[in-house]
């Protein structure tokens, strides 16, 4: 596979945001009439794909939502849109059971019958939850809230209990480039759970420092939606604070500087070294030392090389002509 900028999708071009490429909100839902996909020996897919089209049909038909039929894209198209999270990573056949549509924005997306029968998703680019989730809200309040399976306690039924209640969660794919420096970023991975936050790597590979993390709120049932959203903008917003307490001397840029020419002249560039050299070039891009990259377009290159990766992705080499591309940018000699 070999996919161009126009390809990517509008939340991993990120905007110039220095903390996060991109934020998104996910919503589950059950209707309170359909046995749920956990009982897959009297679940009926197809019940639930019916009554949701039969929802829609208006939009469907005035095309402000489309359905995208995943029987006929490609396993490359599939393995794409996996990705840029579009998808869930699992088996191609088991994901050609499933039915997607997405709202003509390209930003809102609604799959069905994978853990649940309805999972809402939405993405904005950098810190932007609060957009994530007012997009996401357009779209599940198409549907009637009295159809939804709800506890006595008018508490949302979900097939996990991470998402029990309200049904809601926050991600945001963290960069932190100053905290990672100035080796700040554990002491934040050992913060999250006492402020009521998980992590993950976005690759899973080597250490926080080599990769991306993602952090997502643990409690979705003892506060409100909104109070989620609120709490977790407001987290956003204390990491930036954070990064602002450790600034970069100018002796520790121009090292840093002669650090990432050093990284991108490498013969054979590993994506895990580039990933060392991203986080450097944002660095200088804030401190105004690279005036002719925008983090904008540096996050395009990141999401070309997200979408071309193979499985083994620590040790891919990062093709030379998005490289030479780059460095171009860079005003860099290869």
């Amino acid at each position: 596979m070999n996919i161009n900028e126009n390809y990517i999708p509008f939340w991993m071009k990120g905007n110039d945001n220095s903390i996060a490429i991109y934020s998104s909100v996910k919503c589950v839902r059950n209707f309170n009439s359909i046995i749920f996909p956990a009982n897959k020996k009297q679940f009926n897919p197809t019940s639930v794909v019916k009554l949701v089209d039969d929802i829609l049909s208006e939009s469907l038909l005035d095309e402000t939502i489309f359905r995208i039929n995943l029987q006929q894209l490609s396993i490359s198209e599939l393995a794409m849109m996996q990705k840029v999270r579009i998808l869930p990573n699992m088996r191609i056949s088991e994901l050609k059971k499933l039915t997607l549509y997405a709202y003509k924005t390209g930003k809102v997306f609604l799959l069905l019958n994978y853990k649940d029968h309805l999972t809402f998703y939405s993405y904005a680019q950098g810190a932007s939850v609060k957009k994530a989730y007012n997009q996401l809200r357009k779209f599940v309040g198409l549907f009637d809230d009295k159809s939804f399976a709800k506890d006595e306690n008018n508490r949302y039924l979900t097939s996990s209990l991470e998402y029990y209640g309200t049904g809601i969660k926050c991600f945001s794919t963290l960069t932190l480039p100053s905290l990672r420096i100035k080796n700040k970023l554990p002491d934040i991975i050992s913060s999250l759970s006492q402020n009521g936050y998980s992590y993950k790597k976005y690759f899973g590979f080597g250490s926080n420092l080599d990769d991306m993390i993602i952090i997502m709120n643990k409690d979705s049932l003892t506060i409100s939606e909104k109070d989620i959203v609120n709490n977790f903008d407001h987290f956003l917003k204390l990491l930036q604070e954070e990064t602002e307490r450790y600034p970069i001397s100018n002796s520790e840029l121009n090292s840093l500087q002669q650090k990432m020419k050093k990284l991108l002249k490498i013969e054979f560039l590993t994506f895990k070294s580039f990933m060392e050299a991203y986080f450097i070039i944002i660095l200088l891009i804030e401190n105004n030392k690279l005036k002719k990259i925008r983090i904008s377009e540096l996050n395009k290159t990141l999401s070309i090389l997200i979408i071309n990766l193979p499985k083994i992705v620590h040790t891919a080499r990062v093709t030379k002509k998005l490289l030479k591309k780059l460095m171009n940018k860079l005003n860099l000699e290869q």
